[in-house]
């Protein structure tokens, strides 16, 4: 049922939930002193799972009751938080592999030869003494 009256106090379900009455004495909403009440939600936890028909009415008022998804657990704005920060941790590192892997890599000078070192002298002396280069033969041994 969705409503239950317990001394002349009423008890709402919350939403997407109802509750459920034992020992149960009628169809009625009318609920007798001394009757438990579980709290049933449809697709989630009951917070509390359970109240009373005592004497002087509800165990607990039916404000105080809800459906929690989550159990105690993140919400879901939370999880979508959690998610969110993964997904920039992983561009964050990708973006910074990506970066140190497109660098150039330098060579270090032992790795230059002799005959390296030659055309790049003779083309240093191309550029800046164009008019010998016409006349001038380069020979470089191999």
């Amino acid at each position: 049922m969705k409503d239950g009256i317990c001394q002349g106090q009423s008890f709402r379900a919350p939403l997407g939930g109802s509750i459920l009455c034992s020992p149960l004495k009628s169809t009625s909403e009318k609920v007798e002193p001394g009757q438990k009440c579980k709290i049933i939600c449809d697709a989630a936890y009951p917070i509390p799972e359970s109240t009373s028909c005592a004497v002087t009415g509800w165990t607990v008022k039916s404000e105080n009751v809800r459906c929690d998804a989550t159990k105690g657990g993140l919400s879901p704005a939370g999880q979508m938080g959690v998610v969110g920060a993964f997904l920039i941790v992983v561009c964050l590192v990708t973006a910074i592999y990506q970066y140190k892997k497109s660098k150039p890599q330098v060579r270090p000078i032992r790795e230059a030869t002799q005959q390296t070192f030659v055309q790049h002298q003779i083309q240093n002396y191309q550029h800046v003494r164009p008019q010998l280069h016409q006349n001038t033969a380069f020979y470089v041994h191999h």
